[in-house]
């Protein structure tokens, strides 16, 4: 793969850790203030929720603070109340709390989806609407909340950042070039000035992820919007070996079957460079891409074999 230049903009995944692991052993440190009083606890049941019907998913808040709270404000920076063996143990008695509650929910015809005890210490259900009251009825329980939806629109993430400002007085990035460090890129795509047809990404892709279309250029790579890259991984690693290939292609899992498990590569470019020549426009319309796969295709993993030396 060609060099890429000095104004090259590496887009990746970053990793940022969360709480300190340098923390020196102490003292345990009294948490008690952290955990609202006994006796009668008033939960808060937003609005809306009495107007749902049938099943509801909701977030059951519980009073116990997260983890987050506990180990203090500015941990990164200032160190935090708990060593990391505190943390472990903190997080396993929130658990315990935890799966306390969801049998009592499981009682009542509930069904768990998940959990959260660092930022926030909840838990995520399914159950009918008739029931919420005695959600929120239950020990322990601080809030109950009804869990939103959300949609992908750049119409309103690209002004809410400021991009479009910036746009409007002239700069739009051309004559930078972003790698981006994900699952590929779907270049037949119409925000990236393919044709966006469905024959199109077959000619590129194929049918299955073990269609050999998704392993060459075929003629239809590079494009004029990305306009390099290259797979490190192939369609098959980690449930096969790595098969590395010139064809840094996105597995779409609306249109490929299962193992499929592409598509943040090129939802990552789209909000990057996407121009559709109209109104739809990323940070940067102008710039151009370089499509590097080292994520993949039918898994959340991503490989170090691209790591920069």
């Amino acid at each position: 793969m060609r060099a890429i230049g000095l104004k090259l903009v590496v887009v990746g995944f970053v990793v940022t850790q969360v709480l300190t692991q340098n923390v020196r052993a102490q003292q345990a440190p009294d948490v008690s203030q952290l955990v609202l009083p006994g006796g009668p606890v008033q939960t808060n049941l937003t609005p809306r929720i009495f107007g749902l019907g049938g099943d509801s998913q909701v977030v059951v808040q519980l009073v116990d603070a997260p983890l987050a709270v506990a180990h203090g404000k500015n941990a990164k920076q200032v160190g935090g109340k708990l060593s990391p063996a505190q943390q472990r143990d903190y997080l396993v008695q929130l658990g315990q709390k935890q799966d306390t509650l969801l049998a009592q929910i499981r009682n009542l015809r509930g069904r768990d989806l998940g959990k959260l005890s660092k930022a926030l210490n909840a838990v995520v259900v399914t159950i009918a609407a008739s029931q919420v009251p005695a959600v929120a009825a239950l020990p322990g329980v601080r809030t109950v909340r009804q869990l939103h939806d959300y949609q992908l629109d750049l119409s309103e993430t690209v002004p809410y950042i400021g991009a479009t400002a910036v746009q409007n007085v002239g700069f739009n990035g051309a004559g930078v070039r972003v790698a981006v460090l994900d699952t590929g890129i779907d270049y037949t795509h119409k925000f990236f000035g393919g044709p966006g047809t469905a024959a199109a990404y077959t000619a590129a892709y194929g049918t299955t992820t073990a269609d050999t279309r998704n392993t060459t250029t075929d003629g239809l790579f590079p494009t004029a919007k990305v306009v390099g890259g290259f797979d490190f991984v192939g369609e098959r690693w980690p449930s096969g070996p790595l098969a590395p290939d010139p064809d840094p292609i996105d597995c779409g899992p609306s249109v490929i079957a299962a193992p499929c498990a592409g598509g943040h590569g090129t939802h990552v470019a789209d909000i990057i460079a996407g121009n559709d020549g109209a109104s739809h426009k990323g940070v940067a319309p102008g710039a151009l891409l370089y499509a590097v796969k080292v994520c993949s295709a039918v898994s959340t993993s991503c490989s170090g074999l691209a790591r920069p030396r």
